[in-house]
């Protein structure tokens, strides 16, 4: 791991919000077997992929979505319409952001995110307005661990991989930024991750 570093690049699902969606399927109080179905069709499936990806339109993986439980139209439907509430945003983030800012780091996003959830986060999330810029799935239509995410965000921001580290909670996108050079930390809390940071800021 790279001792000292000037730029970091955050994931934002379960790392600097929550993305719950055991919990927010939960609440509909669906039969645990059609609970099952529902999230094998959404969000365990190739077609969140899609949501992420952003070349389908949203009506047509819906279409995807339902083909897999025709059976459940109504339930899929609620789960669906409300899909940009799930992610919510952590209280340490802002917070967490500006304290590097002020130690002169720079601070970017690089992120799975579909455009229907992603505008909704916008509106509320507070801590999109200072960060340094950010590389959203959708916007590109690629995703994490695809080799051209990091491309553009490399290429988009003159990011300089050995001077840089990503932190996000899955092992398959780090190993993806090592590839290029990037140095990288597992998120499994803020605590520990800052942990590291103070060994590398």
């Amino acid at each position: 791991m790279k001792e000292k570093i000037n730029t970091v690049v955050f994931d934002i699902g379960n790392v600097l919000a929550g993305f719950d969606w055991q919990s927010y399927l939960s609440q509909f109080g669906f039969l645990k077997e059609i609970e099952s179905r529902i999230a094998k069709a959404t969000f365990l499936s190739d077609n969140w992929k899609e949501v992420d990806r952003g070349v389908k339109p949203d009506k047509e993986i819906y279409a995807d979505c339902l083909k897999e439980v025709p059976d459940l139209e109504q339930e899929l439907l609620k789960v669906w319409a409300g899909r940009a509430t799930i992610v919510k945003e952590y209280e340490y983030a802002t917070e967490w952001i500006l304290s590097l800012k002020r130690k002169g780091i720079s601070v970017y996003l690089l992120s799975n995110y579909g455009k229907t959830p992603f505008e909704a986060a916008k509106k509320t999330f507070s801590f999109f307005q200072h960060v340094d810029g950010m590389v959203i799935s959708y916007e590109v239509k690629h995703i994490k661990p695809e080799p051209e995410i990091y491309q553009e965000l490399i290429r988009r921001f003159q990011i300089v991989p050995k001077e840089t580290v990503f932190i996000d909670d899955i092992r398959e996108n780090l190993k993806a930024a090592e590839e290029f050079g990037i140095g990288t930390i597992l998120f499994t809390s803020k605590e520990e991750v800052q942990k590291h940071l103070d060994f590398m800021i």
